[in-house]
């Protein structure tokens, strides 16, 4: 499944992160791409917010290279945050501190995720951001039939994906 919408402000942006952070299971992987500054990190503020965690803590982990922001409540999975701008193409991300166990227990996103794909779960989202102009943003979200059919929740991931993206879409 694809889908694309525009957002015309960096809150907009955020909003429809957290429309879709509640979507989200633990194993998760998210792949963001897009140019410099075209709000891969305001993307991961919004999940943030929708996943309950507080969004100011939320930077990009460019020279750190993994950020880990753990949930309020116990039961809830931590939220990773990935620069893969500085990793070597074919590095591993076990050399950097994720663990098998942590990316299965964790809801992960990765910005600059095209120098990775290849270390990245096969049903993981692809979610592109454009510029349009200085503000304007499109977003294209890939979802593979394995992450669609990955969890059971009702409605079902495409139903509210398709939602989230026309609801955008139509304020757009």
């Amino acid at each position: 499944m694809i889908l694309t919408c525009a957002t015309k402000t960096p809150f907009e942006t955020e909003t429809l992160a957290a429309a879709l952070a509640p979507m989200l299971v633990p194993g998760d992987a998210l792949a963001l791409v897009g140019e410099l500054g075209a709000g891969k990190t305001c993307f991961v503020r919004g999940l943030a917010r929708g996943l309950g965690l507080d969004p100011a803590l939320v930077s990009s982990p460019t020279f750190v290279l993994v950020n880990e922001y753990p949930p309020t409540h116990p039961s809830d999975p931590p939220l990773v945050h990935v620069d893969a701008y500085r990793l070597d193409m074919s590095a591993d991300l076990e050399a950097i501190g994720l663990s098998s166990d942590v990316m299965t227990s964790a809801i992960l996103v990765v910005e600059w995720a095209d120098r990775i794909f290849d270390q990245l779960s096969p049903d993981h989202l692809r979610i592109e951001i454009e510029h349009v102009d200085a503000e304007r943003r499109r977003l294209t979200l890939t979802a593979p039939e394995l992450w669609l059919d990955a969890a059971t929740t009702t409605p079902s991931r495409a139903a509210a994906l398709r939602d989230i993206f026309n609801q955008q879409s139509s304020q757009a």
